[in-house]
């Protein structure tokens, strides 16, 4: 992200304050994007649209999905300022944590952010306890996450699974609040 001479940290939230929201500066970035997925597309060029209503130009970089997963990676997160792709979810466990995601050296973080606070935060996260001490650990790690990372929760898009009339135990077996697939139950038959 780039920020203009002049460009301050103000409340963004206020625009009486600062009528841009970035105090005056002007504030542009490239997101790239998988330009083979419409939907990816369509969310892209809706926060180009929204966010250059605050002041904030963004400059689209579609790419096929093969150069995206390789030029997306911690081996280059200075490479890249902001991706639509990809996905993540917490599953399989759902503990939303973020230890594959945001720990130092994990598998996903793929901007290569490392911080000893957050870590310790996600290690005790992880700690036995109580529901509420459980509760308290994970709240402390989500305020930090929340002041420390520019990460952009986006829900999963809807989607449309069609698949033979010969394969059968897809619907009994789906579930789709984790979107894992158990192949291993489904069958063919003639």
């Amino acid at each position: 992200m780039v920020e203009e001479p002049g460009t301050s940290r103000s409340d963004p939230r206020n625009p009486h304050r600062n009528p841009s929201g970035l105090g005056g500066g002007r504030v542009h970035f490239p997101v790239t994007y998988i330009s083979s997925n419409q939907t990816l597309t369509d969310v892209a060029e809706l926060l180009k649209s929204d966010w250059a209503n605050e002041g904030i130009q963004v400059n689209l970089e579609p790419l096929p999905a093969s150069t995206f997963f390789a030029d997306v990676t911690i081996k280059n997160p200075s490479g890249w300022a902001m991706a639509l792709g990809g996905g993540w979810t917490y599953q399989p466990d759902f503990y939303p944590t973020g230890g594959g995601l945001f720990a130092s050296g994990a598998p996903v973080n793929k901007g290569g952010y490392n911080s000893q606070e957050m870590d310790d935060l996600i290690a005790e996260s992880y700690a036995p306890g109580t529901p509420k001490q459980a509760l308290a650990r994970l709240y402390a790690y989500e305020v930090y996450a929340a002041k420390q990372l520019p990460v952009l929760w986006m829900p999963l898009a809807g989607s449309l699974a069609a698949h033979s009339k010969t394969l059968h135990g897809t619907v009994s077996t789906y579930n789709p609040i984790s979107d894992l697939l158990s192949a291993n139950y489904w069958w063919f038959s003639h």
